[in-house]
């Protein structure tokens, strides 16, 4: 059985402090925490619950930020590898 969260305000304030935390900037906690929200919803449109809700948010919302900074650290390293040619 999934809890569906009450008080979406207070959710997405405290997924905004886990992604600070983990040093995103305001404009990356902002973009990680909509990805996750936007995950959560996907997950419930398929039927399978999510059995708490805010510890799984919290966990999407630190997986996007690494997959982020693994992208910037790609496309960085690809750049400079663009301008020693």
């Amino acid at each position: 059985m999934t809890s569906e969260p009450r008080d979406w305000t207070a959710i997405r304030i405290y997924l905004l402090g886990v992604a600070r935390d983990a040093g995103a900037s305001d404009a990356e906690a902002e973009d990680v925490v909509q990805e996750a929200v936007v995950a959560y919803l996907e997950q419930g449109a398929t039927g399978r619950p999510v059995p708490r809700p805010a510890a799984w948010l919290r966990l999407v919302v630190r997986r996007r930020l690494m997959d982020m900074r693994r992208r910037q650290r790609t496309r960085e390293r690809y750049e400079q590898t663009l301008v020693r040619c």
